[in-house]
């Protein structure tokens, strides 16, 4: 359900969230993992560009500075702005986390376990 692509200096994994339907990588939001075994979708049309909007947080100027290097190297990003790749959001209807949760808590069911929230 998911493709990982990226590993960071934290361990985090980033990849993208194909989820249920099995959903073509160009239309998948990027996911990331963390080392806390939660889930997250990352706003942002690629992978670059969530990466840039997340370590440029409130920098316009840092932004631009990022997406100009990145154009001169043919990677383009949709949004002009840090807040635009937030605004852009979107939550699957086959969220990782929820999926992750339902999953986890079947198996505590089957196990003879009460659900968690």
């Amino acid at each position: 359900m998911i493709t990982f692509v990226a590993k960071d200096g934290d361990g985090n994994v980033y990849g993208y969230w194909h989820g249920q339907s099995n959903r073509p990588i160009e239309h998948a939001p990027i996911v990331q993992y963390d080392t806390e075994g939660q889930f997250y979708i990352m706003p942002g049309a690629s992978l670059t560009e969530a990466f840039c909007a997340s370590y440029c947080f409130e920098d316009d100027d840092l932004f631009d500075d990022f997406k100009q290097a990145f154009a001169e190297l043919d990677v383009r990003f949709v949004c002009d702005g840090w807040q635009a790749v937030y605004d852009s959001e979107i939550t699957p209807e086959d969220d990782p986390a929820n999926l992750h949760s339902e999953i986890y808590n079947r198996e505590r069911v089957k196990r003879g376990l009460p659900p968690v929230e």
